[in-house]
């Protein structure tokens, strides 16, 4: 009787320990309330202003060189550039055949290499818009002292370059300038408006007195900024 009981005890005890093992275990190895981590995106904070707290444009220089094929926000940036310069494209950040071809007849080249090359892109566009803002503003202030303005007034402090006609007919820095100070009236007995150029510079005649000659406007400022006529 005593060991039968014993024999008993063993088949019951012996499911149980083992059962208690693997429970043991699985809660060893995920306890509860312990969930697996999701993997890290490596691409997280690089996509479309991801770290930038807004909707920004994030250019790498992962994204070059740009060409036929190339689909990334870099290409975004250069359709909206070439559609500055009078091109038509869907910013839609693909570069096609319509974006090659818009890129060769702005600026002759299919591909753009680096960031470095599309950020010179971008100064040589600000320089075209920049001359041809400062060739229609030099057109105007001619017009108006040809049509009988008596004052030319400096909007703020500059220097003037001095330019004579070589025998080839080009205009050249003599090395010599002039200041204009902000607030002076020039009278027109004193100065003559000639021309714009075709830089976008203002060419002026002084008149009178020791500094007589021609004098161009400075090249990289913008014109409406500098003069206007009274």
């Amino acid at each position: 009787m005593k060991k039968k009981t014993i024999v008993t005890v063993a088949l019951i005890s012996i499911p149980l320990i083992v059962g208690g093992y693997f429970i043991f275990k699985a809660l060893r190895n995920d306890p509860k309330g312990k969930k697996d981590a999701p993997p890290i995106d490596p691409n997280i904070g690089n996509k479309g202003g991801g770290n930038q707290g807004g909707g920004g444009t994030i250019t790498t220089k992962n994204d070059f060189p740009l060409k036929k094929g190339s689909k990334n926000d870099s290409v975004g940036v250069l359709q909206t550039l070439l559609n500055t310069m009078g091109e038509k494209l869907v910013a839609d950040k693909s570069f096609g055949k319509l974006t090659e071809a818009a890129l060769q007849r702005q600026f002759n080249i299919t591909q753009v290499d680096s960031k470095e090359a599309l950020d010179n892109l971008k100064n040589r566009l600000t320089q075209t818009n920049l001359k041809a803002k400062n060739y229609d503003t030099a057109s105007k202030l001619t017009n108006a002292f040809k049509g009988g303005v008596n004052y030319l007034v400096p909007l703020k402090d500059f220097d003037l370059t001095q330019v004579r006609k070589n025998v080839f007919g080009e205009w050249k820095e003599t090395g010599k300038g002039l200041s204009f100070s902000r607030g002076n009236r020039l009278n027109s007995d004193d100065y003559v408006i000639v021309t714009p150029m075709n830089t976008g510079q203002l060419r002026i005649q002084i008149t009178r007195g020791d500094l007589a000659g021609f004098y161009l406007t400075p090249e990289n400022a913008d014109l409406s900024q500098l003069l206007d006529l009274e």
